[in-house]
């Protein structure tokens, strides 16, 4: 990828979401992540999440996984723009919670109580 063209497409893409009213969504560990584990975050996230928290913008964590024949959307509680400010390292933060989204995947009797919500949509 062309390092300046995605420098050109961050800071517009920040300049945007202060205007926006819509969630922004973001694959920390890029394009080709590895079914049901968690990856290494691409460089850069960190700095990109600690960005849009500055403009007030927290992360949701999601995890997206298949199972029973469908596409399974797990989202997590906010992460609130302070922690991301504080935090030495927020990729790896948002990888972690994302990480608890898919060990509640393992253990279904576990989640609904924490904030949790599960949706499934299927191919037709």
């Amino acid at each position: 990828s062309n390092p300046a063209y995605t420098g050109r497409t961050i800071r517009q893409l920040l300049r945007d979401s202060r205007t926006q009213d819509r969630p922004l969504g973001i694959f920390p560990e890029g394009v080709a992540g590895a079914a049901g584990r968690i990856t290494d975050p691409l460089p850069g996230v960190g700095r990109l999440l600690q960005k849009l928290a500055a403009i007030g913008l927290p992360s949701v964590p999601v995890a997206v996984f298949e199972s029973g024949g469908g596409l399974r959307i797990r989202i997590g509680a906010a992460i609130a723009c302070g922690e991301l400010l504080q935090s030495p390292d927020p990729a790896r933060l948002c990888m972690a919670r994302i990480g608890e989204l898919l060990e509640t995947k393992r253990n279904p009797g576990h989640g609904r109580a924490d904030g949790l919500s599960d949706g499934t949509t299927r191919g037709g």
